[in-house]
């Protein structure tokens, strides 16, 4: 057997290890699948908001007085932007609908030899991405949940 073949294990947590988010089968080994199916919750969520963006954006050009060249350029931008947004909340969506599909993804063989930094470093950005969005989403909730109370209510 060569040394590569050795290194090729079936990568289904049974040595104790579970997947980025912990999930692990009802045997008690985690999977890739279970993985990306634990993860599908946030994307899931930023569609949601992303979709929500894009409604307001557009119930926003509803408030422009077109008359004015100002608000036409305006009008203009919110209707790119909104466009945008629906079409990437779509997509994220998708995606996250393709990762929770995979809760039952059998593990395939996994070669843990090919591990570098590469990857360590992938995910540590991954992570650190995670860390600063909650903090930019707390910032931005605040101060949108501050313009709401502001609102005239219907």
């Amino acid at each position: 057997m060569s040394d590569k073949t050795q290194d090729v294990a079936p990568h289904d947590g049974t040595d104790g290890s579970a997947g980025p988010d912990g999930s692990e089968t009802s045997e008690g080994s985690a999977t890739c699948g279970r993985g990306l199916a634990g993860h599908a919750g946030l994307p899931a969520q930023l569609a949601v908001m992303y979709r929500g963006l894009a409604e307001t954006l557009e119930l926003h050009r509803e408030l422009l007085v077109l008359d004015d060249e100002r608000s036409r350029r305006e009008d203009e931008v919110y209707r790119d932007l909104a466009s945008r947004w629906r079409r990437i909340a779509g997509e994220v969506d998708e995606a996250a609908e393709r990762m929770s599909a995979q809760r039952d993804l059998p593990m395939g063989a996994h070669d843990e030899s090919a591990w570098s930094e590469r990857h360590r470093r992938a995910f540590e950005t991954f992570v650190r991405a995670q860390r600063e969005l909650i903090s930019r989403l707390e910032s931005a909730a605040r101060q949108d949940e501050r313009m709401l109370e502001s609102m005239p209510k219907s």
